[in-house]
């Protein structure tokens, strides 16, 4: 059948049948549809050319090469095979898992944290504009009523919503969430809420201070904020003038008193410990299981095995 062909076919090309043979023996490249058909049983070099359906490229590539991509079934360049790979979830799923991997490793966020200073330092009217507009957007009253009822967190520890027996309690920390669970079990404590946003001045400029929780009963009523000592002596720095505003506004009869609940001082203001190592938190969330909806899959995955 191909006896009229002159070029000789090598031991191995013998192997392929007549369709791929002749154009092997023809020395002309395949087209696409020909790649298409032939794909399950030629993986050779010989190029195969077409125009890309969605930019109409010019395109001349190896059989082979082809072969490798994700999606071969559309005649598209090599530009826009990355552009319709990209754009399938799977994809982005795994470039997501890949890039946290990579963007956790200290040396990364080290390399992350030294540009972003060098780049402020270098550029001062660009970080006054970028203060300047911050604050203005979050003084406006529609921000402050967005995150003064917000149902998410936007930091990256462990938070969600616990369905107590006083209603849905959102937390932004373990330990807001072992306080929730321990308070709800005392007698005399008759409803447990998140607490008001009251502003304060810190450095001039107006801010609003988000209290944890509101909590009400046999001993009146007590403004409660849950932090960790480590946060509240090395990262918050408006602590003091938060305190002076929440003084006021206790005076003004925001509440009876306001107290702040530390893991070192949590003992010895309520009679219970905040889960400070990972067992311990391992066991507060066996024990609130079936009652806790976290805002990050990776939360259920750790404490539950699963994702919801």
């Amino acid at each position: 059948m191909l006896s009229n062909l002159p070029k000789k076919l090598n031991p191995k090309q013998m192997h392929f049948n007549d369709d791929i043979k002749r154009v092997i023996l023809e020395g002309r490249p395949f087209t696409f549809d020909e790649f298409v058909k032939f794909k399950d049983e030629y993986s050779g070099g010989v190029p195969v050319e077409y125009s890309c359906v969605d930019c109409g490229a010019a395109c001349r590539l190896p059989f082979k090469k082809l072969l490798r991509r994700k999606i071969a079934s559309r005649a598209t360049c090599p530009t826009c095979s990355v552009k319709e790979v990209a754009s399938t979830s799977e994809w982005r799923e795994t470039n997501r898992e890949a890039q946290l991997k990579v963007q956790s490793l200290s040396s990364v966020r080290k390399k992350n944290s030294e540009s972003v200073s060098k780049f402020w330092r270098e550029n001062p009217q660009k970080k006054a504009e970028m203060v300047k507009s911050l604050k203005a957007t979050y003084q406006t009253e529609e921000t402050k009523e967005r995150i003064r009822n917000r149902k998410t967190h936007s930091g990256t520890g462990v938070s969600g919503v616990y369905d107590s027996k006083f209603g849905q309690l959102r937390f932004d920390s373990c330990y807001e969430l072992g306080f929730i669970a321990e308070m709800e079990k005392r007698v005399e404590v008759k409803e447990i809420s998140r607490g008001p946003t009251i502003d304060y001045t810190f450095n001039g400029s107006s801010h609003q201070y988000m209290i944890d929780f509101l909590v009400s009963g046999d001993f009146g009523r007590l403004l409660v904020e849950v932090k960790s000592s480590y946060v509240l002596q090395n990262r918050d720095t408006k602590i003091k003038s938060k305190n002076e505003a929440v003084k006021i506004a206790v005076e003004n009869g925001l509440a009876d008193s306001f107290v702040l609940v530390t893991e070192k001082s949590c003992l010895n203001l309520f009679g219970f410990r905040l889960p400070t190592s990972t067992q311990q938190r391992k066991n507060l969330f066996e024990k609130v299981k079936g009652k806790v909806v976290f805002h990050s899959n990776k939360f259920e995955e750790k404490y539950y095995g699963k994702a919801s």
